[in-house]
Protein backbone atom coordinates (compact mmCIF):
# COMPACT_ATOMS: atom_id res chain seq x y z
CA UNK A 1 0.00 0.00 0.00
CA UNK A 2 2.75 2.56 1.13
CA UNK A 3 4.69 1.57 -2.54
CA UNK A 4 1.46 3.03 -4.43
CA UNK A 5 0.98 5.65 -2.45
CA UNK A 6 4.58 6.87 -2.45
CA UNK A 7 3.96 6.47 -6.69
CA UNK A 8 0.50 7.99 -6.33
CA UNK A 9 2.59 11.26 -4.62
CA UNK A 10 5.77 11.29 -6.59
CA UNK A 11 3.17 11.67 -9.75
CA UNK A 12 1.33 14.18 -7.94
CA UNK A 13 4.90 16.37 -7.93
CA UNK A 14 5.29 15.53 -11.30
CA UNK A 15 2.39 17.21 -12.56
CA UNK A 16 2.35 20.29 -9.83
CA UNK A 17 5.93 20.88 -11.33
CA UNK A 18 4.71 20.44 -15.21
CA UNK A 19 1.32 22.83 -14.08
CA UNK A 20 3.77 25.48 -12.92
CA UNK A 21 6.20 25.47 -15.83
CA UNK A 22 3.07 25.73 -17.81
CA UNK A 23 1.71 28.46 -16.19
CA UNK A 24 4.85 30.28 -16.16
CA UNK A 25 4.94 29.96 -19.92
CA UNK A 26 1.91 31.04 -20.77
CA UNK A 27 2.55 34.08 -18.67
CA UNK A 28 5.42 34.24 -20.90
CA UNK A 29 3.52 34.16 -23.87
CA UNK A 30 1.08 36.28 -22.80
CA UNK A 31 3.21 39.17 -22.13
CA UNK A 32 4.82 38.31 -25.75
CA UNK A 33 1.74 38.64 -27.14
CA UNK A 34 0.49 41.96 -25.45
CA UNK A 35 4.28 43.28 -26.16
CA UNK A 36 3.65 42.66 -29.95
CA UNK A 37 0.21 43.69 -29.72
CA UNK A 38 1.36 47.11 -28.20
CA UNK A 39 3.40 47.83 -31.11
CA UNK A 40 1.58 46.93 -33.26
CA UNK A 41 -0.86 49.70 -32.18
CA UNK A 42 1.58 52.13 -32.68
CA UNK A 43 2.26 51.20 -35.90
CA UNK A 44 -1.11 51.74 -36.87
CA UNK A 45 -1.30 55.26 -35.12
CA UNK A 46 1.93 56.40 -37.37
CA UNK A 47 0.76 54.94 -40.35
CA UNK A 48 -2.70 56.79 -39.86
CA UNK A 49 -0.99 59.87 -39.41
CA UNK A 50 1.63 59.55 -42.37
CA UNK A 51 -1.73 58.75 -44.75
CA UNK A 52 -3.35 62.26 -42.86
CA UNK A 53 0.40 63.77 -43.78
CA UNK A 54 0.13 62.29 -47.53
CA UNK A 55 -3.71 63.70 -47.97
CA UNK A 56 -2.38 67.35 -46.18
CA UNK A 57 0.08 67.47 -48.99
CA UNK A 58 -2.11 66.15 -51.73
CA UNK A 59 -4.55 68.76 -51.18
CA UNK A 60 -2.36 71.66 -50.07
CA UNK A 61 -0.14 70.99 -53.70
CA UNK A 62 -3.48 70.62 -55.46
CA UNK A 63 -4.38 74.06 -53.87
CA UNK A 64 -0.95 75.89 -54.17
CA UNK A 65 -0.99 74.55 -58.24
CA UNK A 66 -4.27 75.61 -59.05
CA UNK A 67 -4.54 79.34 -57.58
CA UNK A 68 -5.30 81.74 -59.28
CA UNK A 69 -4.79 84.97 -57.58
CA UNK A 70 -7.25 87.08 -60.49
CA UNK A 71 -10.28 84.97 -59.64
CA UNK A 72 -10.78 86.30 -56.41
CA UNK A 73 -10.39 90.12 -57.14
CA UNK A 74 -12.69 89.90 -60.07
Amino acid sequence: MSKKSDVFEKTLELHKSNSKELKSRLIVIENKITNMLTVFKIIQIFLGLLIILIIAYCISTYYLNNYDPLLCCG
